[in-house]
């Protein structure tokens, strides 16, 4: 017989208490698995989250910084229209009215470029103040003249980029940033420099060694 049966002439609380016994907890061998799988895959989102951020962050360039190479002696910038973002912008102006002719629409695009004529820019120290001077040349033919001087200052120095301040009186006719006091620019290789600019979009110019002689600047 079982050993409950043996009380059941005992009252009904020692019955009660004797069939009542607790028993032992029995743990499911499938719990560890379950928690050691929970915290691999923690393990492995952390890692691939780590990843992730790492390859979002962009990697800062090796060189000189923004400033030394945006005035490195005898070295200007020239506009790299076909890397801008104004040549595409052109391009989608000029598809219906060139009708699939790879000629007109070149001819249409190259119409359009015309009225930006910032094609060179040189930043160089005034010879007689001393002062840092923003220059912009216009490009006809092998022939550069001069549309655009004002003295500057530099501000918030980057080592990819620079604020460009506006300092003192400004002569000729300014499109970059046109009327605005300052603007930035990203020095994102040491070939180049990029102007965000609010109405001609992303303007690209490519860094070259003499490209401006002295007498253009005088």
């Amino acid at each position: 017989m079982r050993a409950c049966s043996i009380l059941t002439i005992i009252p009904p609380v020692a019955f009660t208490l004797a069939c009542a016994a607790p028993q032992d907890k029995v743990e499911s061998p499938e719990a560890p698995a379950k928690d050691n799988a929970a915290a691999e895959a923690a393990d492995e989102k952390a890692e691939d989250e780590s990843e992730e951020a790492e390859e979002a962050a962009p990697e800062q360039r090796d060189g000189p910084p923004a400033v030394e190479l945006l005035t490195a002696t005898d070295v200007a910038f020239d506009f790299d229209f076909g890397n801008s973002a104004m040549k595409e912008k052109y391009e989608k102006q000029c598809e219906p009215l060139a009708k699939d002719d790879p000629g007109k629409l070149a001819k249409c695009v190259q119409q359009k470029r015309q009225a930006f004529y910032s094609d060179v820019i040189w930043f160089r120290k005034d010879p007689e103040t001393e002062k840092l001077l923003w220059l912009v040349y216009r490009r006809k033919d092998k022939t550069l003249s001069e549309v655009f001087r004002s003295p500057v200052v530099f501000e918030d120095e980057q080592h990819e980029s620079v604020t460009v301040k506006i300092s003192g009186p400004s002569s000729g006719r300014r499109q970059i940033y046109s009327g605005a006091s300052k603007f930035t620019v990203r020095v994102p290789t040491k070939y180049g420099l990029e102007i965000d600019d609010p109405q001609w979009g992303l303007l690209k110019y490519n860094s070259k060694l003499g490209l401006v002689q002295t007498g253009n600047s005088q």
